[in-house]
């Protein structure tokens, strides 16, 4: 994965949770017919975790720290899109920029955090902007993020997008690293962490 590299096909599923906030992803990567990847990111009890397997066998990494715990956080605000009822928390708050964006302000890990959020004409949620820690060589840089959404339908009583793009705003340019479509929904479905 990396700007200027080939998409690689992944199925994944993503469970979430509003109170306390949290999130389960894991994923199948095919990088040709006999090579596949196995990812897992979440965030639990505040902290983050990434994990990658080759074949299902082999670890390739297993990222953990404050950076990967902000960068999850940020993910799971990034998110939001797909439970709008967490926008409803008593611990953000808010600023008005204009008729179609705001500023959201949370703290996490001692941090304030502020994202922006852009609305259409239909109200609809369609851009997330914010600074969020990316794994370099030697440790983290804090990068312009963002998060596009489309696709809106009616859902389990929710208007939710079913399309979603994400990219880094980087010097060299913009890298869009994750454009997932939505083919399957459910509302209160039970899991289990790993």
């Amino acid at each position: 994965l990396g700007p200027r590299k080939p998409w690689l096909p992944l199925e994944a599923k993503s469970f979430h949770t509003t109170d306390p906030e949290a999130f389960l992803w894991y994923a199948d990567i095919t990088a040709g017919p006999f090579l596949s990847f196995k990812g897992v990111d979440q965030l639990k009890d505040g902290k983050g975790n990434m994990q990658g397997k080759l074949l299902s066998l082999f670890p390739l990494f297993n990222a953990r720290g404050p950076g990967i715990d902000e960068g999850s956080f940020l993910r799971f605000v990034g998110e939001v899109g797909f439970y709008p009822q967490w926008l409803l928390h008593d611990r953000l708050h808010w600023e008005e920029i204009d008729d179609r964006a705001a500023m959201l302000f949370v703290s996490f890990g001692g941090k304030k955090i502020t994202v922006r959020l852009c609305f259409n004409d239909q109200d609809e949620l369609i851009r997330i902007e914010t600074r969020r820690p990316r794994a370099v060589k030697n440790g983290f840089s804090d990068d312009p993020w963002i998060g596009e959404y489309e696709g809106y339908k009616e859902a389990y009583g929710y208007y939710l997008p079913f399309r979603c793009r994400v990219s880094w705003d980087l010097p060299a340019g913009r890298f869009t690293y994750y454009e997932v479509d939505i083919t399957d929904l459910a509302i209160n479905e039970p899991f289990s962490w790993w």
